[in-house]
């Protein structure tokens, strides 16, 4: 009865494989429809930003309240950039990857500066993505400029600076 477990676990392991190989090979691009402080729904809990115990939560994007680089700093505020993935695979799932730059923050809690932040994030190509940040904590809330960006397998598809700034 065990080999016949370990044949099967190699077989799903090599179409895994496979698959991965077919996802990595798709030629996409992404073009920038829309940026700034954008109206969103919370759906729930999506995963861990990379090396951080910050969550990230899946959300609906219901409107852009203003197309703007220029984000007034204010907790709960959203603010981030709509995207349109192309390629020849409409309707196909790919992993992208979320980066952001942003000046220094210092942590209260950890003690930590750190003045980045990366999620993965699902889109679907044919459709609307969405990257961005919401202000939850008041440390979080720091002038100057921050940029987010969407990479697919090392490359940038498509990014947008703000100018974040207090009243």
């Amino acid at each position: 009865m065990k080999p016949i477990v370990m044949r099967l676990f190699v077989l799903v392991s090599v179409s895994v494989s496979s698959l991965a190989v077919m996802a990595s090979s798709l030629d996409v691009t992404a073009e920038l429809v829309d940026y700034g402080v954008i109206n969103v729904a919370k759906k729930g809990w999506a995963g861990l930003a990379a090396g951080s115990s910050e969550h990230v939560d899946a959300v609906d994007v219901e409107s852009t309240l203003e197309q703007t680089s220029q984000v007034r700093l204010g907790l709960g505020v959203n603010f981030g950039i709509k995207f349109l993935v192309s390629g020849d695979n409409v309707g196909d799932e790919i992993r992208v990857l979320v980066k952001g730059t942003h000046p220094p923050i210092r942590s209260p809690r950890s003690a930590t500066t750190k003045s980045e932040y990366q999620y993965q994030a699902t889109v679907v190509i044919g459709q609307l993505g969405y990257a961005g940040y919401e202000f939850n904590r008041s440390e979080e809330m720091v002038e100057g400029e921050w940029e987010i960006q969407v990479w697919y397998e090392n490359r940038l598809l498509c990014s947008q600076a703000f100018q974040l700034y207090r009243d």
